[in-house]
């Protein structure tokens, strides 16, 4: 999953600032270092939050109301599949 969205935002960078790489890099390292995973659920699921998360960062756990009432699994992010990257999100089509 990660691989092409990457490379949808390398393909960006060239006509970019470079300031949306840098976001996309620095959110690929924490996701990476903490093995947090980013779970796209069915929008239905998280309608009343659009997205939410139950972590463990710097040794202290963060969670929400949320993610109690839905069971979230630790280091999960759940985000409304209302919101995936697609490629169209990076491309103008003008």
């Amino acid at each position: 999953m990660w691989d092409s969205f990457k490379s949808i935002i390398t393909d960006r960078k060239s006509k970019s600032t470079g300031i949306e790489n840098n976001l996309f890099e620095e959110t690929e390292k924490l996701l990476t270092k903490y093995a947090y995973k980013v779970i796209y659920v069915p929008h239905e699921v998280i309608e009343d939050h659009n997205a939410t998360y139950n972590v463990i960062y710097d040794n202290k756990m963060i969670t929400t109301n949320a993610a109690k009432q839905l069971s979230i699994p630790l280091n999960e992010i759940w985000i409304s599949e209302m919101w995936k990257p697609t490629k169209s999100t990076y491309f103008s089509t003008s």
